[in-house]
């Protein structure tokens, strides 16, 4: 497997580090473009590697606040709230990591209990510092909350207050990412429709 170690540029031209692991050979390629599909921690990763993050580089992510709720599966839905409802088999299998509705997980469907997830439209925010080369929370946080990351929805990644997407354009226009990271979410709940209406609209302006 080939495996993608750095980035950089010369000459106004885009470059990309690879080292096979069969035959540990670091190969140097030139990218047209470069499509970065990767999670917050790997892309902070590599920016970090790449020497695009520096000491005291201020990272910022976003959410909105979410709130677990067990409810009867009769339950009415409350007006005005986005809620992801979560049968009791499905949901015991998301506290455990499950990835795939498990025949096990089907034993519990007789269990008349759902988790609700409700969203709010207020967001809550989180800042990280590159300090001695780890990332270290900051002080005085404002609008930040002790479950910040509960709801693995957190968008809108900045740098130094730069919305990352013209972050990484500053270093190469040819860099594209793809990701909850990438995206600027305008209203609360589920993320995955965001991420796909953002990937169309970046390949038809490439197209």
């Amino acid at each position: 497997m080939d495996i993608c170690l750095i980035f950089f540029t010369k000459n106004k031209k885009l470059f990309i580090n690879i080292k096979n692991s069969k035959k540990s050979k670091l190969q140097t390629l030139h990218a047209k473009k470069l499509f970065l599909c990767i999670g917050s921690v790997q892309l902070l990763d590599l920016l970090y590697r790449s020497n695009f993050l520096k000491e005291n580089d201020i990272i910022e992510f976003s959410e909105f606040y979410d709130h677990f709720k067990w409810r009867f599966t009769f339950s009415a839905f409350e007006k005005n709230i986005t809620t992801v409802r979560y049968h009791f088999c499905r949901a015991l299998g998301h506290f455990f990591g499950i990835q795939y509705f498990a025949r096990y997980l089907k034993l519990f469907s007789f269990v008349p209990l759902c988790v609700d997830q409700k969203f709010y439209s207020r967001k809550n925010r989180y800042k990280l510092r590159i300090k001695n080369g780890t990332i270290t929370e900051t002080e005085n946080q404002e609008f930040v909350s002790k479950n910040f990351g509960n709801s693995i929805k957190y968008f809108n990644m900045k740098i130094n207050n730069v919305e990352i997407n013209k972050y990484l354009n500053k270093i190469n226009s040819n860099i594209i990412g793809f990701g909850m990271s990438f995206i600027t979410k305008k209203g609360p709940g589920p993320i995955s429709n965001d991420i796909l209406i953002d990937i169309d609209k970046k390949l038809k302006k490439i197209k």
